[in-house]
């Protein structure tokens, strides 16, 4: 407006621009100001970048011109020169030419973690061959023209950098379908929840509307929150009132336990989550004006066993896992077949007990393998279980045999893995498993027949058959090549107080929100000693503690990062017991202290 005004009064020259936005905005600027933004050391290699990029001018608009600049002048020579001073021409020695691709393949990103937590790490360049085609173009034009015109550009022609296999859509566009399954898998769980909060939101929008129009113009209208109409005291607000009634009459800051009291034969359904996030609330939540916590245990009074299963399992921290979002605590198949894990058990009924009391403990995740036996574990699954509850992850791996004598074999080829897959499905009465690991068998570096085995898992996943991909007994080498071609649900590796070889691949994991299942939390079953149980440092924390050797070690493991799930295996309903009570108990820094330095 000022500047309009001293417009119109003249003060401003004749020729100014009529509005302050014409005199900031400059228009289009030429190739060369274009080129320049970039800084280019060498000058005939600028020239000759502003000579092609008008040569292609004509047939673009100034948004593509700018967008071919931006890769030929900024993405490639600009990064050439800054990494490789000095250079001047367009053959670019082979080392220079793989430096910068690899450069370009990734980029620094911000990511958020499951928790919240804002981490930098390196990741995958989504636009790598898209910045790889107008150099190739570059190239493969001055070739062309040389031919023509030799005087003029005969100079510049150069072997291409950029090979016609790798700017090949046909595997990015795999790869671009793979994420967008991925994403579809892990939303569809919670795509109920959205429909149904859609829907309160309508009715509530509905009922505001309706109030407005039927109130006079200055009145006011009261509307009554859209929600469903429910009978009793059971709203989260009157709960939370009722527990604090009760502190109030007995002259209490404090109860052991409070009971939730259902009042029809409903399922278990969003009004049954939020009252149990009321009651979680009540118990975890410290008092404003008091320092003890309201209960400790919350009781569920009336119900089904469907609803104790959903008490369990929502009152505990919880983690994707594939398909699934789980418990952190499951439950491993490996101990229930015979010694070695070979052969049947030697109590087939208490192994059956015991899958079926993990499984009212809260058990949502069991791990297994179709070579525990083999066939004998998925067998003792399948009959413990079958039909399976709602909600009950079951995960398996593939990779390995047995042999008649035990002996572990490899059983890795593409085709093999997809048959351990239909295996596994098979023995356990299944059509979809929430993941399948594929297990490596030696301590090879990623290569061809890694690629191989990946494409064989990601084509079973895309067919329905497994939710996610998982790799076990990997680098993190592995993990990040594995990642670059598709994306990994979860990773199983040997993981305890005295072996943590495996702690940069749980902190990828952690950074990439990618659950991480360590095997062996106790030591392996396979060596002489155990040097986690028998270790002075654990013997003296779970004394202390009040605690058993076993649960002050998984504990540790819990303790690490959020996205770690224990899968410790047992044949003892006792040890079952014990193992699930580790989601309840919390090392203090004295123990964490004393246990740092075992490995």
């Amino acid at each position: 407006m000022f500047y309009q005004k001293l417009h119109q009064l003249g003060i401003l020259e004749a020729q100014a621009p009529a509005t302050l936005r014409e005199l900031r905005v400059r228009g289009q600027r030429g190739v060369g100001e274009i080129v320049d933004r970039y800084q280019i050391t060498c000058r005939p290699v600028r020239g000759l970048l502003v000579d092609y990029l008008r040569e292609r001018q004509p047939a673009l608009d100034y948004t593509s011109l700018k967008s071919l600049a931006y890769h030929l002048a900024g993405v490639f020579w600009a990064d050439i020169e800054h990494h490789h001073p000095g250079i001047d021409s367009l053959h670019l020695p082979a080392d220079v030419a793989r430096a910068w691709k690899q450069r370009l393949q990734t980029k620094t990103a911000t990511v958020t973690t499951a928790t919240g937590e804002k981490t930098t790490t390196t990741a995958e360049r989504l636009s790598y061959r898209e910045c790889l085609t107008p150099v190739r173009a570059v190239y493969l034009d001055l070739a062309h023209w040389a031919i023509e015109d030799p005087a003029r550009w005969a100079q510049w022609v150069a072997p291409c950098p950029v090979g016609d296999e790798e700017v090949s859509r046909r595997k990015s566009q795999r790869r671009r379908k793979a994420r967008m399954d991925a994403r579809t898998r892990e939303r569809l769980p919670v795509l109920p929840a959205l429909v149904r909060t859609a829907g309160q939101r309508r009715d509530g929008a509905a009922a505001l509307l309706a109030a407005a129009r039927g109130t006079l113009a200055g009145r006011s209208a009261a509307v009554r929150p859209a929600g469903p109409a429910q009978a009793g005291n059971h709203q989260p607000a009157q709960l939370r009132q009722g527990i604090e009634d009760n502190l109030r009459s007995l002259a209490v800051g404090h109860l052991a336990a409070v009971n939730l009291r259902l009042m029809d034969d409903a399922e278990p359904d969003q009004r049954f989550d939020d009252q149990l996030a009321a009651m979680v609330k009540a118990r975890d939540e410290p008092r404003a004006w008091r320092s003890e916590i309201t209960g400790r245990r919350i009781t569920l009074v009336n119900c089904c066993r469907k609803g104790v299963m959903s008490m369990t399992s929502r009152s505990t921290p919880r983690y994707v896992l594939g398909t699934a979002t789980v418990s952190r605590v499951g439950f491993g198949a490996m101990q229930l077949p015979g010694p070695g894990v070979f052969g049947p058990p030697r109590d087939r009924d208490e192994a059956i007990g015991v899958l079926r009391r993990a499984v009212e403990l809260g058990v949502d995740h069991i791990d297994t393998a179709q070579y525990y036996g083999p066939d004998v574990a998925n067998e003792l699954i399948r009959s413990a279980l079958y039909p399976y509850p709602e909600g009950l992850a079951l995960v398996s791996k593939v990779g390995a045999r047995r042999d008649k004598s035990g002996g572990v074999l490899r059983y890795d080829q593409p085709a093999q893995l997809r048959q351990g897959i239909e295996d596994n499905l098979r023995s356990l009465a299944v059509g979809h498993l929430a993941a399948v690991n594929l297990r490596l068998m030696d301590d090879a570096e990623p290569d061809q027949r890694f690629d191989d085995q990946l494409a064989a898992m990601v084509k079973a996943r895309d067919n329905g058959l497994i939710g996610g991909v998982g790799l076990s007994n990997v680098t993190r080498d592995h993990l990040l090549h594995a990642l670059s071609v598709t994306d990994i649900a979860c990773v199983q590796n040997p993981m305890n107080l005295a072996d943590r070889a495996s702690m940069p691949v749980l902190e990828e994991c952690y950074a990439r929100g990618i659950a991480f299942v360590p095997f062996f939390p106790l030591g392996s079953a396979f060596t002489q000693g155990n040097p986690v149980l028998g270790s002075p440092q654990v013997i003296r924390t779970a004394a202390r503690l009040g605690h058993t050797p076993a649960q002050v070690a998984l504990a540790w493991l819990l303790s690490l990062r959020p996205n770690v799930l224990l899968i410790p295996g047992t044949s003892s309903i006792r040890h079952l017991q014990e193992n699930m009570a580790v989601a309840n108990i919390e090392l203090d820094a004295e123990a964490r202290e004393l246990l740092a330095p075992m490995a």
